[in-house]
């Protein structure tokens, strides 16, 4: 059934407007209005030179009419427009700024909201045509009025729902936060734009991701400058409109997010990260997380503020997803992570959005990361400044503070290898087994194939590759990362220390790991033990693995009497592990024909004996590489 005109919208209302305003508003509807009063009218609107509310009401006929979906033009009418359909855009232009002055009164919205809609799109769609043939108010004021009437209508919880589900509006939306996010026009407006927006894009996830991410002028690289100009302006300046800016720009990342996950193709968060990163993203989220909560302090702590900085820890956890995701948080770790990890921690009520992520950050991302070179230099100077603005001691929660024991007792761990390490003197062996000449590890060379071993000059390299190197090295490089073809790979200094606290724990760890070497081989004495020191926990974990051969070689050339495996897993990232595998070379093979001996006879020495019988053997001979 056709809905029913509402009487305000009948054109008696006319007989009110003063009589030349009814004269002129009358001409509007014939045929052919005259070309004078067309100007006329789309002056007036256009400079809101409509000033009496009251003029407005009774005008509503008219618009309304004006308005008619039947009016708009054809594409082929667009090519060669005539008169008629240049008066008809025009006016219709004039129709909707009068509108978005006045707002539409509650009785008429559900009738007006279709037309108004159907030629918003239109001017949306052909902007840069209509341009040249129309004279058209700036975008910026058009669309920051239609942003604030979808506000006002949106009241109605019915009314939102239909402006919300309206086809093509989330793209106008993310194209008039483009506009916004301006540096010098982002904040002239009400904050009610920026929540339709925000309300628009998060409404329609298809949209968002098939229209907005590929469609938009820039593609991925326009959302990028997008989420980039909203940090920027929070840094410049912090005040209520700046924060909420903020926070949908981090909605807007974090949309993107799910939307990856439930896209298992295209992957548009790594495709916004690639964009992001260069920007200095991860630097601008930081800082503003610590503005947050330093904004928190002077005021009581809203649940608002904690969301958004619960938003922040989120998305420098994603970022840190994958193989660089060490690099990315070494740049986390630079402009004051930590900080913003202790100030939202002593928070003495969290949300879960929150507490979440902050464990994750420090049990799962810090800790594991205290094994690089570089980043534990960075972390050491943050946490030697952090003593001096916090009481470290003092958590609200016993849950926090045990996860951050366990760093900081990670973090004193591996600066006391780093303190020995950068002192020149830690000891390693030549992987040429007819040297074994021991030196300090930079007088050494590495292995350019695998960067498993270390040599003292080509002549012991050349007799190491003719001895079975050859086989391992390729077996190295399936299994670890090669430098020269992957950009996450690690520098030299710190596969040097990578090396030293391998060799380290390995040599801490020995009774435990020849105790389950012997185990390994009495279940299969043709077996290949490897050790799995695991660095994604803290402190180490052992465990002991049957490696399998590599398919290019054979089982002897990994079961030699004189060699070991052990394999470093460390964790780059989220969800990021990575293993690293090492020979460890012995000086000769008594000692593991002992191990394999005891392993033998395992069933007839008693459980208090066997420890004292590996112990024995392992003096044989404490030699690595």
């Amino acid at each position: 059934m056709r809905r029913s005109m509402p009487p305000s919208l009948e054109l008696t209302n006319l007989e009110r407007l003063p009589p030349d305003f009814r004269k002129l508003a009358t001409s509007l509807l014939e045929l052919h209005p005259p070309p004078r009063n067309v100007s006329l009218f789309a002056d007036m609107t256009r400079k809101q030179q409509l000033k009496n509310y009251d003029h407005f009401l009774e005008l509503l006929p008219v618009l309304y009419r004006l308005l008619d979906p039947s009016r708009l033009p054809e594409q082929e009418e667009l090519d060669s427009p005539t008169k008629n359909v240049l008066q008809n855009i025009t006016l219709a232009h004039g129709a909707l700024w009068a509108i978005l002055s006045f707002h539409v009164p509650p009785g008429v919205r559900v009738d007006f909201w279709p037309r108004i809609w159907a030629w918003v799109n239109f001017y949306f769609a052909y902007e840069d045509y209509l341009s040249g043939v129309i004279e058209l108010n700036p975008p910026q004021a058009f669309y920051s009025g239609f942003m604030i009437l979808c506000a006002a209508l949106s009241r109605d919880p019915d009314l939102k729902k239909l402006v919300l589900g309206s086809t093509g509006a989330a793209l106008l939306a993310v194209r008039v936060w483009t506009i916004f996010t301006k540096p010098e026009e982002c904040f002239e407006f009400d904050g009610a734009v920026y929540e339709m927006i925000h309300a628009f894009v998060t409404s329609s996830p298809e949209l968002l991701y098939e229209k907005v991410v590929e469609e938009i002028d820039g593609g991925i690289s326009e959302v990028a400058r997008l989420v980039m100009l909203a940090c920027e302006a929070l840094d410049a300046s912090l005040d209520a409109k700046h924060v909420w800016v903020f926070a949908a720009a981090l909605d807007i990342v974090l949309f993107i997010d799910g939307i990856a996950h439930v896209w298992q193709s295209g992957t548009p968060l790594c495709r916004l990260c690639d964009a992001l990163l260069p920007l200095g993203f991860v630097k601008s989220v930081v800082i503003a997380g610590q503005k947050l909560c330093a904004l928190a302090e002077k005021d009581t702590v809203t649940d608002g503020l904690q969301l958004i900085v619960g938003n922040c820890l989120l998305i420098i956890e994603a970022l840190c997803q994958g193989a660089s995701g060490h690099r990315v948080l070494r740049t986390a770790v630079q402009h004051g992570l930590l900080r913003l990890i202790v100030a939202s921690a002593a928070w003495t009520s969290r949300p879960e959005e929150v507490d979440v992520p902050l464990r994750r950050i420090v049990a799962d991302l810090l800790t594991p990361c205290t094994v690089f070179y570089y980043l534990l230099l960075d972390l050491e100077k943050a946490n030697r400044q952090l003593k001096n603005l916090f009481d470290l001691t003092a958590w609200p929660q016993p849950e926090i503070a045990r996860i951050w024991s366990g760093f900081t007792d990670a973090l004193e761990t591996r600066l006391d290898y780093l303190e020995r390490y950068n002192s020149g003197t830690c000891p390693t062996s030549c992987a040429n087994t007819e040297c074994g000449k021991t030196s300090e590890l930079e007088k050494l060379k590495w292995c350019s194939g695998c960067r498993s071993v270390l040599y003292c000059n080509k002549t012991c390299q050349s007799a190491h590759w003719r001895a079975g190197h050859r086989i391992s090295c390729l077996r190295h490089q399936n299994i670890g990362p090669r430098r020269r073809n992957n950009s996450s790979m690690f520098t030299n200094k710190e596969y040097g220390f990578l090396q030293f606290l391998r060799y380290e724990d390995h040599r801490r760890m020995e009774s435990q790991i020849a105790r389950d070497q012997v185990l390994v081989w009495a279940d299969n004495p043709n077996a290949v033990p490897v050790a799995v020191l695991d660095y994604a926990t803290f402190p180490v974990t052992l465990t002991m693995s049957d490696g399998t051969p590599h398919p290019q070689s054979s089982a002897s050339s990994f079961n030699s009497t004189n060699l070991d495996l052990s394999t470093m897993r460390l964790r780059l990232g989220v969800n990021s592990d990575f293993d690293i595998q090492y020979t460890i070379v012995r000086e000769d093979t008594r000692m593991v024909d002992g191990l394999k001996n005891v392993a033998g006879r395992l069933d007839s020495i008693l459980a208090e004996n066997l420890q004292d019988e590996i112990d024995c053997i392992l003096k044989s001979g404490r030699r690595y590489n």
